[in-house]
């Protein structure tokens, strides 16, 4: 999965500099697969490994760090140095924007964001953030509602969608103001708000990055074009802390295509453009020239 975000980004993403920071945690049973990968990529990424790590028991003198440490039982049972690395990523940086996201996701279609967006989020960095997953056509529970009071403004050639996070009360993506994928930030401004609080993983930052910026009124002002070209790919939710509609492919299966030389086509995906999750009913592969398709069930085809 990591490969095809990998190489989505780089094909497709135009606003890309490198070098790519990819924060990992080590899998022995995965430990060839990543040599492969890391070996393919090697001059655009710049790996972080995880690592265990003690969780500075002074910063729980912060009201809000001791209670997240006791609504999320995942902090109290592990805890490596992955805010450490992200945290020191975004201090270190000597670009001024950031693009979160997990290993799962895609760039789909080729995206080059206008310098007059970057302009918008510049004269406010603190308010504003982009969203590259995000469409006005969803005719699922994330369809846009007349009460959401969403704008549509025309900036060169593009429709840009802006709406205020904070006036919409329906639990659904257009009420939140903060998430880890697809989504670009002002690098000091995700600094200043993430670099107060304790999180272990992906899912921590951004279910305590929700509640802290909405406490400390970041990232209101919401913006994205009509046009989604990032998505996630649900084939297997190996997280358990969070109930999201996925698929169920056999990462270890995947992870021995991977090394038998298979790589993801995510250009054959069948993404269905009106519903904001995507859970695919089979991973295109292609090797050598040809295309296959895998099920669920581990038959190739």
């Amino acid at each position: 999965m990591l490969d095809s975000l990998l190489e989505s980004l780089i094909n497709n993403f135009k606003n890309l500099d490198y070098p790519i920071h990819l924060i990992y945690h080590e899998d022995i049973s995965h430990s060839e697969s990543y040599k492969i990968l890391f070996s393919k990529y090697k001059n655009y990424i710049h790996l972080h490994t995880r690592e265990t790590f003690f969780l500075n028991k002074l910063s729980l003198l912060r009201p809000l760090n001791l209670l997240w440490y006791l609504k999320f039982s995942w902090i109290r049972s592990y805890y490596d140095n992955f805010k450490n690395i992200l945290d020191s990523i975004l201090y270190d940086s000597k670009v001024r924007y950031i693009l979160l996201s997990t290993d799962d996701q895609i760039f789909y279609k080729k995206k080059n964001i206008s310098k007059n967006i970057f302009d918008i989020i510049n004269k406010n960095p603190k308010s504003y953030s982009y969203r590259l997953n995000v469409n006005d056509y969803f005719d699922d529970e994330h369809q846009i509602r007349d009460t959401y009071e969403i704008k549509v403004n025309k900036i060169e050639h593009e429709k840009i969608l802006e709406w205020n996070s904070s006036k919409i009360k329906s639990n659904n993506l257009w009420s939140y103001n903060f998430n880890v994928d697809g989504t670009i930030y002002e690098c000091n401004s995700l600094y200043n708000l993430i670099s107060p609080f304790i999180y272990n993983m992906p899912t921590t930052l951004e279910s305590i990055g929700l509640w802290e910026s909405r406490f400390r009124k970041y990232y209101w002002k919401c913006m994205s074009d009509t046009n989604r070209s990032m998505i996630g790919v649900q084939a297997n939710n190996i997280q358990t802390t969070n109930d999201t509609p996925q698929a169920n492919f056999d990462l270890n299966l995947l992870s021995k295509l991977y090394m038998e030389g298979y790589n993801i086509d995510y250009e054959k995906y069948d993404i269905n453009e009106k519903k904001y999750i995507f859970v695919p009913k089979f991973i295109p592969l292609k090797k050598n020239g040809k295309v296959y398709y895998l099920t669920e069930d581990g038959k190739l085809s």
